[in-house]
């Protein structure tokens, strides 16, 4: 009897086992297809994260493209602000910029700086920033400043440095006397000899300054 009871105890044991593991399994089959469908969503999520960076990243370097394309309309301005003149003040606000590279030491470069008196007038109404590289380095900034207010030129003066290059967008050392316009931006638009100083307004484009009346009763004269 002990025996029977303690088999039948086994076998009830045994059934209540294999009822209650398919159940289990039932359970997580179920607990697991949830699982899957979070997951499945986290990583619709995570995709469509991934698409929009990649998209942000993508208009964030064309952004960057078209910067680097564009040309800086400032690059002169902000580089002519940065020059310590011997005289005069440099404004940063032309329409274009004249570099006049001279020297008093040799006969072309005293031509030159007696021309540029005659020009300026026409220079600041076509709103020509212009200004002299003086490649004397001989000559004492007293004495470089005499000699323009003795000549009547009333342009700012610096001297001419070694990384002027670098940091002077569109300047190009030369021999002087040598003359560069270049726009806003540092293009080059006109290089060349003195002979710039009576075609300049053909290079940007701007009306040629009417002639001083003295030389209009010359003209007349003859």
């Amino acid at each position: 009897m002990k025996h029977t009871f303690f088999y039948l105890s086994l076998l009830l044991g045994s059934l209540i086992c294999l009822g209650t593991l398919p159940a289990q399994a039932k359970d997580d089959k179920k607990l697991s297809a949830a699982e899957k469908r979070e997951l499945k969503k986290k990583e619709r999520e995570a995709k469509k994260e991934a698409r929009k960076k990649s998209k942000g990243d993508k208009d964030d370097e064309k952004d960057e493209a078209k910067k680097d394309d564009k040309p800086d309309k400032k690059a002169v301005s902000n580089a002519v602000k940065k020059l310590k003149p011997v005289c005069g003040r440099i404004k940063g606000n032309g329409k274009f910029y004249m570099y006049i590279q001279y020297t008093t030491m040799t006969e072309a470069g005293e031509e030159m700086l007696t021309k540029i008196s005659e020009a300026e007038r026409g220079l600041k109404s076509a709103k020509v920033c212009a200004f002299l590289i003086s490649d004397d380095a001989s000559i004492e900034d007293d004495e470089a400043e005499k000699t323009l207010k003795k000549m009547k030129v009333k342009l700012p003066m610096v001297r001419k440095f070694g990384k002027m290059e670098e940091q002077l967008p569109g300047y190009k050392d030369a021999t002087p006397p040598r003359i560069t316009i270049v726009d806003p931006t540092g293009k080059v638009v006109a290089d060349g000899g003195e002979s710039l100083l009576e075609t300049w307004p053909d290079a940007i484009g701007a009306k040629k300054p009417a002639k001083p009346a003295e030389e209009e009763e010359e003209t007349d004269d003859e």
